[in-house]
């Protein structure tokens, strides 16, 4: 059976398909069409795609985001995943897209450790983007604060100002509770059905 694809929105890469990765431990919660889309425009409005900016796709899974990212004309993309066979098959769609090799690096890490390493090493305007599993164990996911906190940590030591941070979680997910939304006023939330956009 021909797997399910992806395909990428805009950009020199518009309509090339990637292949939908397998669910890795039950997990598997690709961002839609309608949310990249929003993303995007997100990000348009925040950073000058036309000059030089680098991306950081992190929970990659398809690596579909970082891939759209590099469409749009970003210089690098980070991809960082757990699943060692998501990101062979990130490689193999960017190598197919005939993407220079310096253009994109792979990391095999749990995202929560390399969050700051991201946001410090970069030199150019930089995006960084968050998918995490929705559950775990059918327990809600605790990485997507995790990650708010650690981004407001970081910014103690990053006198350069910080990379503008996405993050997409379930409706239901517990930093969207009102407590924390009101203890976190930077937080912008943008809805689309049962998944929605934080902003940073």
């Amino acid at each position: 059976m021909k797997r399910a694809s992806l395909r990428i929105g805009s950009g020199k890469f518009k309509r090339s398909a990637i292949a939908l990765p397998k669910a890795h431990r039950h997990h598997q919660n690709a961002t839609s069409a309608r949310v990249k889309e929003a993303a995007f425009q997100i990000i348009r409005n925040h950073i000058d795609i036309e000059s030089e900016w680098v991306f950081f796709d992190l929970f990659a899974g398809s690596g579909q985001m970082g891939i759209e990212a590099l469409s749009l004309g970003a210089a690098h993309a980070s991809f960082a995943d757990i699943a060692p066979e998501r990101l062979s098959e990130i490689q193999h769609a960017l190598l197919a897209l005939e993407v220079p090799h310096e253009a994109f690096t792979l990391v095999r890490a749990r995202a929560n450790k390399i969050f700051q390493e991201a946001i410090l090493s970069a030199d150019l305007p930089a995006v960084v983007w968050a998918d995490p599993p929705y559950t775990y164990n059918h327990s809600p996911s605790n990485d997507p604060a995790q990650l708010i906190q650690l981004y407001k940590a970081t910014q103690t030591e990053h006198a350069g100002g910080l990379p503008l941070f996405l993050m997409q979680v379930h409706e239901k997910s517990p930093v969207l509770a009102q407590e924390f939304l009101s203890a976190n006023p930077e937080i912008t939330v943008y809805r689309y059905g049962s998944n929605c956009l934080l902003v940073l």
